[in-house]
């Protein structure tokens, strides 16, 4: 069962079927207003409740602590008997498409490789990783358009105790840049090490892809006699590709950032000199 590939703790089964009425991300009290280690700034912990009905829930809560070094995370899945927790200091409530069952939002984050996930050195994350699964649910259809822009509104701020709140950046490990572990029987090559995925913003064909491509004269490139320079090219194609509309901003530094690195077999990475290729008239 899926639900127990991804971690559960006193979650009832029966409520897979449940349709779900309202999703809540939901930040928690931290009364001390303080983070963990000296010199950590506070924060609070977020989580993800799909209200039920009859005032009931699933909470679905990414936390770490796992792994050698304490920084892999797992999705704990639990029944709650409210519609979110109380000792919640924000919450964001996303209307959902009707008849999406939490089977089917399980079911999701499962196919999109969201179990796999890295927390930063400083133990945060959570985040990031409520942002992206959002994201997810809103391309899926399953909540309104603007729901990724008001999640990441709240999102982006630490929410004080008792009161008032201060933007804080959300923080990522740079693996995250990674939707997702490539296994080998998923659509990339076995050998894949690591791939790094960016959602289009409008439908494009294979045909209009390599129009760009052409149009722009990335068709045309020297690699250098070591056979270098292909992470270059994908560099500019990826800038290109946001500078037409396809991707979101950002994405081309996102992606430079990841080309700038060596990742080693099997995990491990390190900087490494970006060489220039050269594109023929």
């Amino acid at each position: 069962m899926i639900v127990a590939q991804l971690g559960s703790i006193k979650f009832e089964s029966d409520g897979l079927p449940k349709e779900v009425s309202q999703i809540h991300l939901t930040a928690f009290k931290n009364e001390s207003n303080k983070g963990g280690g000296d010199s950590n700034p506070a924060a609070n912990h977020w989580c993800m409740f799909l209200e039920l009905s009859g005032e009931r829930s699933v909470r679905i809560d990414m936390v770490p602590g796992y792994g050698s070094d304490w920084l892999r995370g797992k999705i704990q899945i639990s029944s709650k008997n409210y519609p979110y927790t109380r000792n919640s200091t924000k919450t964001c409530v996303f209307p959902i498409t009707h008849g999406v069952t939490v089977q089917r939002i399980v079911d999701l984050i499962s196919s999109t490789g969201r179990q796999k996930y890295q927390f930063t050195p400083e133990r945060e994350g959570c985040r990031f990783w409520n942002l992206t699964v959002t994201k997810d649910l809103q391309s899926a259809g399953y909540v309104p358009p603007k729901s990724v822009e008001e999640a990441e509104n709240v999102l982006s701020m630490y929410w004080a105790f008792p009161a008032g709140s201060e933007r804080r950046e959300i923080k990522l490990h740079l693996q995250q840049r990674q939707i997702r572990n490539v296994d080998l029987d998923e659509k990339y090559t076995g050998e894949t090490l690591h791939a790094f995925t960016y959602q289009p913003l409008r439908t494009a064909k294979v045909d209009d892809f390599l129009g760009l491509v052409c149009e722009t004269g990335r068709d045309a490139f020297d690699f250098s006699p070591e056979w270098e320079r292909c992470r270059f090219w994908l560099t500019v194609v990826m800038r290109d590709s946001e500078d037409a509309g396809w991707l979101e901003k950002g994405s081309a530094d996102e992606a430079k950032e990841a080309l700038e690195m060596y990742w080693r077999n099997p995990e491990g990475s390190e900087p490494r000199v970006m060489r220039e290729g050269t594109f023929r008239e």
